[in-house]
């Protein structure tokens, strides 16, 4: 006697989440919501660019300061290879904020 109560249950809950979901993929697609959408993707892609000229600022001050080393300086290859490696640290962490975001 229970089972047929249970059913009707199911299928009344059934509905109502296929009317949730048809009614939140109109919202998605209506007229009203893609201003709110575009605005946050604008939004999104300033920081990636920040981000991006942030590292490239720090990479062009590492080789503006090689360029500035004297050429006797410039013979020792530990000290250059560790610039080098901070400029793509500098790179590499810029990415990783952006894939963060």
């Amino acid at each position: 006697m229970a089972k047929p109560a249970y059913s009707l249950i199911y299928a009344i809950l059934i509905a109502v989440g296929l009317l949730a979901l048809v009614l939140f993929n109109r919202m998605l697609a209506s007229d009203e919501a893609a201003p709110a959408a575009q605005a946050s993707l604008q939004r999104n892609q300033a920081t990636a660019r920040e981000t991006r000229e942030e590292g490239a600022d720090s990479a062009g001050k590492t080789a503006s300061a090689e360029r500035a080393e004297p050429a006797a300086d410039k013979a020792d290859t530990p000290a250059s290879a560790s610039s080098a490696a901070r400029a793509e640290g500098a790179t590499a962490t810029a990415g990783k904020d952006e894939e963060a975001r």
